[in-house]
């Protein structure tokens, strides 16, 4: 089941968006406002939105967003649409930090916290690359470490070793592929693979 990354108010529900949205006909039935929001529709924007311009389509502080209905001016109305998504996504993806943790260079530490928190009940994320990279995701903490088994046994640490490792991690949902997020996307997002993790949650 998809997760909504945004609120959408609009007299129509059949408006077709990229991102999973909850549909709303009037402002004040948005159940969840710290979800950005989407007003299509001049009259209920003039409305909705405190200090209204209609040279402004984005008033962030508010987490609202407009946008003319279609038959008001379509061509605003498909071009406002795509970007509406598009911060959606990048506003998702850029809140979650993410580290390349060199573990030979890396303190003892530094290895002894991160062997603490891989066996933490946090709940995490985690995606191995064809066995060459491993990217570890902590919703909590809004980051994603990254680390190489390449090069771990390029300085000789064992098969068996490294699958341990692994196969310790407490509480984690290990992803397969990214196969149920769309491809326009991923095209959104670029090629920074760790940004897929962020995403995987949003294409259930």
């Amino acid at each position: 089941m998809q997760k909504p990354m945004a609120n959408v108010v609009a007299k129509s529900s059949r408006i077709k968006l990229d991102i999973k949205v909850n549909y709303y006909k009037h402002m004040e039935e948005v159940k969840d406002k710290s979800l950005p929001t989407l007003i299509i529709g001049l009259q209920e924007a003039k409305k909705s939105i405190s200090d209204f311009d209609i040279l402004i389509k984005e008033y962030q502080s508010q987490n609202l967003w407009w946008t003319f209905s279609k038959t008001e001016r379509g061509v605003d109305y498909q071009d406002d649409i795509i970007d509406f998504c598009n911060k959606v996504i990048n506003n998702i993806v850029n809140e979650v930090t993410y580290e390349y943790v060199n573990l030979y260079e890396c303190t003892y530490y530094k290895i002894k916290n991160i062997l603490r928190y891989l066996l933490s009940n946090d709940n995490k994320v985690c995606y191995n690359d064809n066995n060459s990279f491993l990217f570890i995701y902590s919703k909590k903490y809004k980051k994603i470490w990254g680390f190489s088994l390449s090069t771990l046994r390029f300085y000789g640490i064992k098969e068996t070793n490294i699958d341990k490792i692994i196969n310790n991690i407490k509480n984690a949902e290990f992803i397969n592929n990214f196969s149920r997020i769309p491809s326009k996307i991923k095209k959104t997002v670029g090629d920074k693979l760790h940004y897929n993790i962020v995403l995987y949650d949003y294409f259930g």
